[in-house]
């Protein structure tokens, strides 16, 4: 159901987006290897009668010896200037972690999320994981929207490495809000028809989106805070929290109180290892929370095969 296009090298276009309004959406991809590129459009059913194309978008690269220059405006009178308009971070009130500390609570964070991600990384498959994020809309916000589930279908390798995927946002009443299908590095938005390649590395599959911060943080000396709590089912977790303070409080459009700082808290459980639950907030002059969004795994499994659904969609898509 794709009219595929393929345009010969011209100097300097790499793209072009097209459109039509028999169609439902587009892909795109990047150049070829003898400089040719591609572009399709995405039917319902195939035209048998004449249509009008149009070329709405040309991406091309534009060589040579460009300058900038630009000077900041004066500051107005008052206000103090510093190295950073960046808030700085204070320290916490807690005790911070000693290194030696940090390190322990790396190597515990990674052995849980190993525990996790090991029996699903072990052999090929297909992995479906399901998530929920709750967000707290800002004054003027419309996207996200206050609830969204977020579905993946995965096909990986022997050794976990991801080859192809589906990703659907939907929103609380099922809606699609976007679809995006990956082959390799090539993906491609099925709604929007936004296409390209990432960077060409492998990604091996985890459900682990605490480490990395956890170990970034060591360098700003973020304060670090373990607990042992209940989570959710009443089951043992480890609850991690980083934040940071403010030297002076921020004050965002349309927002009544100033932010004195923000913050992120995990929840893992201590029996499985998975992290169960992930929150980002912000403290208030008052000494309250404003809880931005709250992010949830609802399903983990590993099958043998996904729906055919999912390898309709995935046959659709024409890897340049």
């Amino acid at each position: 159901n794709q009219l595929l296009f393929e345009f010969g090298p011209t100097p300097g276009v790499t793209a072009v987006m097209l459109y039509s309004t028999l169609a439902s959406g587009g892909a795109g991809g990047a150049p070829l290897d003898n400089q040719k590129f591609t572009t399709g459009l995405i039917f319902e059913k195939i035209p048998t009668q004449p249509i009008k194309v149009s070329v709405t978008r040309v991406g091309y690269t534009a060589h040579g010896p460009w300058q900038i220059q630009w000077q900041a405006p004066a500051a107005p009178a008052g206000v103090i200037v510093g190295a950073t308009n960046t808030p700085a971070p204070t320290a916490f009130v807690e005790a911070t972690p000693t290194p030696a500390l940090r390190d322990s609570l790396l190597f515990e964070v990674q052995t849980l999320a190993q525990k996790f991600d090991a029996p699903l990384q072990h052999g090929p498959g297909w992995i479906h994981f399901l998530t929920e994020t709750e967000t707290n809309p800002r004054t003027g916000q419309t996207f996200p929207p206050p609830y969204i589930t977020t579905e993946q279908w995965l096909e990986i390798d022997a050794d976990g490495y991801i080859l192809r995927s589906v990703h659907t946002d939907r929103d609380k009443a099922g809606n699609t809000l976007q679809q995006v299908v990956t082959i390799g590095n090539y993906y491609t938005n099925l709604l929007t028809g936004d296409a390209g390649h990432n960077d060409g590395g492998r990604n091996r599959f985890s459900t682990d989106m605490l480490t990395r911060d956890l170990s970034a943080v060591a360098q700003y000396n973020t304060p670090v805070l373990r607990d042992e709590v209940p989570c959710e089912d009443g089951s043992a977790c480890l609850l991690i929290t980083m934040l940071d303070s403010f030297a002076n409080p921020v004050t965002n459009p349309g927002e009544a109180q100033a932010f004195s700082g923000g913050g992120r808290r995990t929840w893992i459980n201590l029996q499985t290892g998975q992290q169960v639950k992930i929150q980002y907030f912000w403290g208030l002059q008052d000494g309250s929370e404003r809880i931005d969004y709250t992010y949830k795994p609802v399903l983990v499994e590993k099958v043998n095969a996904p729906p055919q659904e999912i390898l309709d969609i995935l046959a659709k898509v024409v890897v340049p």
